[in-house]
């Protein structure tokens, strides 16, 4: 009786042991838990031990249940008794032959590496630490990819090409990654990004995502990419960097806020319905045709060094900020977006330009265009205007007293008006037909570049006391008269007449007494002069003049005049031929 007792002790025992031991049939992947260094003891990335820590040859539940984190690399084929390693709190498994992997109700796992595998269905479900998932692009192609009730995932990285990807439940998910997808479901995204991916097309069906906010879309393999109707409905930001795509439709994503193109072959851009928008930029493109319709909220659209040959601006009431410069456009109504603030539509094919209702227009730029008579009437607040290399006659600004900066070069101009320009600081006027030019009441100019107009014979800047730089290059006589604040003087040709004027210290070298030395210094470029007057400076002694500062090539005639107050001249290397002192050659 005895030894039956024992007998069924020992039974049981066997029975026991038996039963706390882990069922794992796949060889490779026991061997790899038996004999290598599968388990990484203190997490830092490298195995240090295996698994079976009594050595009797198994892996008992107990054994099982003290490891957290377990690195594979052998080609295994099943995963069997995973299961048991409830503790599990990262899992690294490279170059296994694992078709399905299927990780369900692990409550401490936090992170799953899976690299260069073989594995074709993924399905990770109710996995509440689970943080990231990384590297799965290695896998190369997935037939699924499903990921359920995983409330703490951030980040998949990964570039797969997937036939059926479902997500949900993923309240923390903001990324995901993948190159091209047939059926894909995402409802928890805020971030979302393709690689090469087709999009919306027959083979890719993306529906319902309420938190997306960030999408830029790459490179696809069609030529026409359609987002209407809020597949994409939540999208705040859309980059669109395409090359081979030449038709692009967007419509209907109401939450759109901004859409940027870069570098793209598009031919073709509509952009309708898009409530939320306020940006629309697009650099470098070849966009030929533009189509915008309401877009209420947009204030910046940006389409310059394109292709466009027409732009309707009717259903842009809210835009403040128009570049449309380096285009093909001939004309332009801007009238229809009161609340614009700065127009640039330089380099087009421009004649005819309406704005009418653009009151608010601070800076204005329609140079290289074949404009002849731009209505300046309406953008009383102007500040800066340049419409040089235009077909202009006539320029009149008397409902402009704001402009502070001008360029009018290069028109047939045969009048302009600055009467009222009391706050102009900048004139450029270069290449003109003008015959005169008044300054008087430009009190406010710091610098004037007027050169080369060569019916223009006189132009005399008089008590302008902000007056600080003057360019004048061609035949036009220069009159200088008290102008205190010089720092830059540049003539070149012609006849040039200095009276009492150039006394400020960063003209004239002070390094002797200032009252009795007078010394022109590098801040003075004076080439080529036919003539130079110098008048009224009683209270200077010496006057200094030579080549190296002043850089005269010729200079036929130097002229004094009576009062000029000088004892003592000296003039080196300016091949003058003659110097005339109150009508007496000295």
């Amino acid at each position: 009786m005895k030894k039956l007792i024992a007998t069924f002790i020992l039974l049981g025992l066997c029975q026991l042991t038996s039963a706390q031991n882990v069922y794992i049939p796949d060889s490779i992947f026991k061997s790899l838990l038996l004999k290598e260094l599968t388990v990484d003891s203190n997490n830092d990335g490298i195995g240090d031990m295996d698994a079976d820590e009594n050595n009797d040859g198994e892996i008992d539940q107990v054994e099982a249940t003290k490891i957290q984190f377990l690195i594979f690399s052998g080609l295994f084929s099943d995963l069997t008794g995973i299961d048991k390693f409830v503790n599990l709190k990262k899992i690294k498994f490279p170059y296994c032959k694992v078709s399905n992997l299927n990780l369900t109700n692990y409550e401490k796992l936090e992170s799953i590496s899976i690299i260069f595998n073989q594995t074709k269905n993924i399905e990770l479900n109710s996995l509440p630490a689970l943080v990231e998932l990384i590297d799965l692009g290695s896998a190369g192609f997935l037939e699924t990819l499903k990921l359920t009730n995983l409330p703490k995932l951030i980040q998949i990285n990964a570039k797969l090409i997937i036939n059926y990807c479902y997500v949900d439940n993923l309240p923390a998910l903001t990324l995901l990654k993948i190159n091209q997808g047939h059926r894909c479901k995402f409802k928890n995204l805020e971030k979302l990004e393709y690689i090469q991916s087709p999009l919306i097309d027959m083979s890719l069906s993306i529906i319902n995502l309420p938190k997306l906010k960030y999408y830029p879309i790459y490179d696809r393999l069609s030529d026409t990419l359609l987002l209407i109707n809020s597949p994409l409905n939540s999208i705040n930001t859309l980059n669109i960097d395409l090359r081979k795509i030449k038709y692009v439709h967007i419509s209907g994503l109401n939450n759109i806020t901004e859409i940027g193109i870069e570098n793209s072959n598009i031919e073709n851009l509509k952009c309708e319905n898009l409530s939320k928008v306020i940006s629309l930029t697009s650099s470098a493109s070849k966009i030929q045709k533009l189509s915008v319709n309401n877009l209420p909220l947009i204030n910046i659209l940006d389409v310059a060094q394109s292709e466009i040959n027409e732009l309707n601006m009717d259903s842009l009431p809210s835009l403040t900020q128009l570049d449309c410069s380096y285009n093909s456009i001939k004309s332009l109504n801007a009238s229809t977006s009161p609340l614009l603030t700065e127009l640039k539509c330089q380099f087009n094919l421009l004649s005819d330009i309406k704005l009418d209702s653009n009151s608010n227009i601070l800076e204005f730029n329609c140079s290289n265009n074949l404009l002849t008579n731009p209505n300046l009437f309406s953008i009383k607040h102007i500040n800066n205007f340049d419409c040089s290399n235009n077909l202009l006659t006539v320029l009149n600004f008397h409902q402009n007293k704001n402009l502070k900066k001008l360029n009018c070069s290069y028109n047939p101009l045969i009048h302009l008006n600055t009467d009222s320009l009391i706050n102009l600081a900048e004139l450029v006027c270069i290449s003109t037909h003008l015959k005169e030019l008044s300054t008087n009441n430009l009190k406010s100019l710091s610098l004037i570049y007027v050169s080369h107009n060569d019916s223009l014979s006189i132009v005399t800047l008089d008590s302008l006391p902000k007056l600080s730089s003057v360019y004048c290059f061609g035949k036009t006589q220069l009159n200088i008269r008290n102008i205190n604040y010089l720092i830059s003087l540049y003539k070149e040709d012609g006849v040039l007449l200095i009276d009492n004027s150039l006394i400020s210290t960063s003209i004239w070298d002070t390094a002797a007494d200032s009252t009795q030395y007078i010394k022109i210094s590098p801040g003075v470029l004076l080439r080529n002069l036919n003539k130079l007057i110098l008048t009224n400076f009683p209270n200077k002694k010496k006057l200094y003049l030579a080549a190296p500062l002043l850089q005269f090539n010729v200079m036929d005639t130097l002229v004094l005049t009576a009062d000029i107050g000088f004892t003592e001249i000296e003039c080196r290397n300016l091949l003058l031929k003659d110097i005339v002192f109150e009508s007496k050659r000295l």
